[in-house]
């Protein structure tokens, strides 16, 4: 999973993240998640909490 860091006036960099199945988020950041509905997700990272959505890839 890729996230993005918000730099004011910057452009956006990429970042690894890995949910692993304990709700916790880790790699190049650190946080948590858990799953609201049947494929959307709330990720917390640094204290934000942002919405997202489960997809299967082929």
């Amino acid at each position: 999973m890729l996230a993005r860091k918000r730099h004011p006036n910057r452009h956006q960099k990429a970042t690894t993240i890995q949910l692993n199945k304990n709700h916790t988020i880790s790699r190049e950041m650190t946080g948590t998640w858990r799953e609201i509905e049947n494929n959307t997700a709330q990720i917390t990272l640094a204290s934000k909490k942002s919405n997202g959505v489960f997809v299967r890839q082929w």
